[in-house]
């Protein structure tokens, strides 16, 4: 038994202690850890986070400017040393993200946003420029070579009462690449696209495996790219945390490779958070 996509769980606790306990013995731990890892700020300001999926190449000091009011935990996927680390490098930023979840299980706070380290990148949320030369077609938005895609932008423009109300919201403001109708799991195998979607041939096999044989696997899957969304707690705590656990297992034990594995869940999250596949 697996479970369902989209049913509400019974909730419960895990025993291991959270990373960030939100609470005032907390604050002092907060304050013990690396300033470029979590950042410790009043007790009113705590309950939303800033997940952050980084390589140690990766230079994460713009997350300082002007999200004071955000508290953060950057995870250094490829640094054995960094006080927050996945158990192992595999399967991208939803090794991060699944790992913050089931840390943090018991004591989440209310609104968490979960993005990748870079600030601007290929694959962005938001364009800074004029909306006139934003790319059109999947094939222009993976080659947009110049595009400034600003993730700080990004979330000092999210509407927190939207995602407070909705329970989820993708940080992609376009809807291409992704919708719609990205990933079809029994397309012909003469039509994929193994160049742009090598997830799409393994998701009949993780669906099964992550979800069992609780419902079928779903025709089309498709949601804005590129794994960056916040969400609420209520929605998190609507599956069990064994759930995730499994999750991150699966992860990591599945010979798929690191990328398509990532790429997998890239198109997931917003079902393991409420939404329909399409």
């Amino acid at each position: 038994m697996r479970d369902s996509p989209t049913a509400a769980k019974e909730l419960t606790c895990g025993s291991r202690r959270p990373i960030a306990e939100l609470d005032s013995s907390s604050t002092a731990l907060l304050g013990t850890l690396p300033s470029n890892e979590v950042t410790p700020i009043s007790l009113e300001l705590v309950d939303k986070v800033l997940v952050v999926a980084r390589s140690q190449s990766e230079d994460t000091r713009w997350l300082d400017q002007d999200l004071l009011e955000w508290q953060k935990a950057i995870y250094t996927v490829d640094d054995p040393n960094a006080t927050l680390r996945p158990v192992k490098n595999k399967g991208r930023e939803a090794n991060v993200y699944l790992t913050y979840i089931i840390d943090n299980y018991s004591n989440l706070p209310s609104l968490m946003v979960f993005i990748h380290g870079h600030r601007k990148h290929k694959h962005g949320t938001r364009d800074t420029r004029t909306d006139d030369h934003i790319p059109n077609t999947e094939e222009d938005d993976i080659r947009f070579e110049g595009f400034d895609y600003d993730n700080l932008e990004a979330i000092k423009t999210l509407k927190l009462a939207h995602v407070r109300q909705k329970g989820y919201a993708n940080l992609r403001c376009k809807t291409s690449p992704g919708c719609p109708d990205e990933i079809q799991p029994f397309r012909p195998e003469m039509e994929r696209d193994w160049r742009w979607r090598p997830q799409e041939a393994k998701m009949a096999g993780a669906w099964k495996a992550l979800f069992g044989n609780t419902t079928d696997v779903p025709r089309i899957i498709a949601t804005p790219c590129c794994a960056q969304f916040a969400v609420t707690k209520e929605q998190v705590l609507k599956r069990k945390r064994e759930g995730y656990e499994r999750y991150l297992q699966w992860l990591h034990e599945t010979p798929i490779d690191d990328y398509t594995s990532g790429r997998v869940f890239e198109f997931l999250w917003h079902i393991f958070f409420g939404r329909d596949a399409v």
